[in-house]
């Protein structure tokens, strides 16, 4: 589950089973940022097959903390870029189905009611 804040909201942590860790609060800023700073690791060649070089992951660190005046370490945004691979790699299996579509000004998978119950049928209801 991803939280995103508003622009004005800070970001903060929950802890609700009693350990110590923290969770980190995404904001659309936050993601956009990342993303550029992928972006640019990728032209500059610091990326090899589906991750990047240990500079890269510094360079990025260095920026995205300063952008957010944050303290996140390299597991904190490699987190975030696998969650994107995911999410990408979800969107990319269901254009490769037969119906499916990328509306660019809903910016979402767009498919007609009977494909939709179709997949759904399939995919999460198999005989």
């Amino acid at each position: 589950m991803v939280v995103y804040l508003s622009e004005g909201e800070t970001k903060g942590s929950r802890n609700p089973s009693g350990t110590d860790r923290t969770r980190t609060y995404w904001t659309p800023p936050m993601d956009r940022c990342l993303i550029d700073l992928l972006l640019e690791q990728v032209k500059h060649g610091n990326r090899l097959g589906q991750t990047f070089i240990a500079q890269a992951w510094n360079d990025m660190i260095t920026t995205f903390n300063e952008r957010f005046k944050s303290q996140y370490d390299k597991d904190v945004l490699k987190n975030r870029y696998k969650h994107f691979r995911k999410q990408f790699n979800d969107v990319d299996h269901l254009l490769q189905q037969g119906g499916f579509s990328w509306d660019d000004t809903i910016e979402m998978i767009d498919a007609e009611d009977h494909v939709w119950d179709a997949y759904t049928k399939v995919t999460y209801f198999p005989l």
